[in-house]
């Protein structure tokens, strides 16, 4: 059940299909913290800050590199990256001589904010790395694409990139153990109503928690995730029907009648 919970609770950010860089981790990095959620499909909101969960820091004269496995076609790129410095995007097809093909200028509003750029470039290998600003590097995700999603600049879904506060973990944490204990005390063979009692507040404490995670969260989706969860576990604890009860032994014959006394 915790792990239907979770499913619940979790929901994965999309990108437009296409993209070459996505879940695959950098073939060779140097600098880079975190390298692997360079490419793992999270956008985050507009103004995060730099160092939010979900980013990748960089150290100066840090890069990330790719292998595509073979010569591509790039025509077009997505980078959030922190808002003053130039991000830059190299393309090579040997993996040793590397030129430009974008550079992610930087931006006036202040955070993490994202970049987009149609090029005309065949490359295996993609770098990208940064020049500028205060020192502080750091990019959130970066996407490329052979064929150009459409619409261009492509619609990102995108999460919140604040960690969740303590008392929303606390206030989590109560809600998955009053879920579960509630759940052990439901008897099979409860009438519809008292399942009910128990439905309505599961569902509700989804609702919250979802928020609780993300106030721009799709609660409405976790609420019906919740309940499409709930509902099954409240199916599987229906009564069982009784097995049919086993034929009756046949009666002994009955032997002689006694002798009367004379």
């Amino acid at each position: 059940m915790t792990c239907l919970l979770a499913l619940v609770l979790v929901a994965a950010p999309a990108i437009p299909p296409g993209d070459l860089l996505q879940g695959k981790p950098p073939s060779a990095s140097q600098g880079v913290l975190t390298p692997q959620q360079l490419t793992d499909g999270v956008f985050l909101r507009e103004g995060e800050s730099w160092d939010a969960p979900f980013s990748a820091r960089i150290e100066p004269n840090g890069f990330a590199r790719w292998d595509l496995g073979a010569p591509t076609e790039i025509r077009c790129l997505a980078l959030q990256g922190d808002n003053n410095e130039d991000y830059i995007v190299d393309g090579s097809l040997d993996g040793e001589t590397f030129t430009r093909i974008w550079a992610a200028e930087k931006q006036e509003n202040a955070g993490l904010l994202t970049r987009y750029g149609q090029v005309q470039a065949t490359a295996r290998y993609l770098k990208v790395w940064t020049t500028g600003g205060d020192g502080l590097y750091a990019i959130s995700e970066i996407a490329a694409w052979s064929t150009c999603p459409a619409p261009w600049p492509p619609v990102l879904e995108r999460i919140s990139g604040q960690p969740i506060s303590p008392p929303a973990r606390l206030v989590i944490a109560f809600f998955v153990l009053a879920m579960l204990l509630a759940i052990s005390t439901v008897k099979p063979g409860a009438t519809p109503l008292v399942k009910l009692t128990y439905l309505l507040p599961m569902a509700a404490g989804v609702y919250l928690v979802s928020w609780l995670i993300d106030p721009n969260f799709d609660a409405w989706g976790t609420l019906g995730l919740g309940v499409v969860v709930i509902v099954g576990y409240w199916y599987s604890q229906r009564p069982k029907s009784a097995a049919p009860a086993a034929p009756a032994a046949p009666a002994a014959p009955e032997g002689p009648p006694a002798p009367k006394d004379p």
